[in-house]
């Protein structure tokens, strides 16, 4: 399964989780009592479900490949941004080839 997959998977698990506690909640869960503590603890779920799901989708966005995030200095080594025409450790040129 892909990572991008993984992610929304686990965003609508955890948008499920939320809604159903918070619909419990509505319906008249105390939070005195252990079915209330349950419905607290599936909305902390939830929520951390979203926000892992919402990293790992951006994380697999960002890192798409075949795209270079840096550019590495022939000379000396030195990872450099992509928009550098010259190394910043060296002042090497630095390729402008695109992979």
């Amino acid at each position: 399964m892909k990572r991008s997959a993984a992610a929304s998977l686990t965003i609508l698990a955890g948008v499920i989780l939320v809604v159903a506690s918070s619909a419990s909640v509505l319906l008249g869960a105390s939070a005195f009592t252990i079915y209330g503590l349950v419905v607290q603890a599936g909305m902390y779920v939830g929520g951390l479900l979203i926000a892992v799901g919402v990293y790992v989708h951006l994380q697999s966005m960002s890192t798409a490949p075949g795209v270079p995030v840096n550019t590495l200095c022939p000379q000396c080594g030195k990872s450099n941004l992509q928009t550098n025409k010259f190394c910043d450790k060296c002042g090497t040129r630095l390729s402008t080839e695109r992979f």
